[in-house]
């Protein structure tokens, strides 16, 4: 196992889920304007009325990094086990992050809590592409 690897991969997870996310927020920005949603959103997320505060930001960089060294270090523990050769290794396993955490995450949260199907459904997607695009960089990194 290679630490290194591993760090550089949830680097790049962390960089890769942040781009997709802020790109997300364009197609879904009435969801997160909307006042009927204002309950929704966390104080770290939404302190006042406007776009989020640095600290969301730091947070949020933070919280994908961390997940990134657990997808990481899961990848270098079970690639061998993922079919696939080369990059399609990666994606392989990026679906089955997708299959195993944002299917259920997805589902859980509408049956949990009263956020918009339709921005679900663009989590869900922003989901599907952070992980099948880390996948990809895993593959390529821990080779």
């Amino acid at each position: 196992m290679n630490w290194k690897q591993i760090l550089l991969s949830a680097l790049i997870f962390a960089v890769v889920s942040e781009l997709v996310h802020t790109l997300g927020v364009i197609p879904t920005m009435g969801y997160y304007t909307d006042p009927a949603n204002f309950g929704l959103w966390s104080q770290i997320m939404m302190p006042d009325a406007g776009p989020p505060g640095t600290e969301f930001y730091l947070a949020s960089f933070a919280f994908a990094f961390i997940t990134g060294c657990v997808f990481a270090w899961a990848y270098s523990v079970l690639k061998k086990c993922i079919p696939g050769k080369g990059v399609m290794n990666g994606f392989n396993y990026g679906l089955m992050l997708f299959l195993l955490v944002g299917v259920p995450y997805t589902l859980t949260t509408i049956l949990l809590l009263a956020v918009p199907i339709g921005l679900l459904m663009g989590w869900a997607l922003e989901s599907f592409v952070i992980y099948g695009l880390s996948g990809l960089a895993f593959a390529k990194i821990m080779k």
